[in-house]
């Protein structure tokens, strides 16, 4: 991940997080050895997770 990552908008980090996950897992499906498929769905998860806590961030200062 990039610097220029960071001087976005919360907004924008959320997005690119939730992106970064879709094109992860894409990746993992063609994927045949079990293992790397089961790490490369983790690392998914935790940038969906990363974009969670943003967004919920962002509900709670909306608040």
């Amino acid at each position: 991940m990039s610097g220029a990552v960071l001087l976005q908008s919360p907004v924008e980090r959320a997005q690119r997080f939730r992106a970064l996950a879709e094109e992860i897992r894409a990746t993992a499906e063609a994927m045949v050895e079990p293992d790397a498929r089961r790490t490369m769905l983790y690392m998914a998860d935790n940038y969906d997770s990363l974009a969670d806590h943003i967004e919920e961030q962002l509900e709670k200062g909306a608040n």
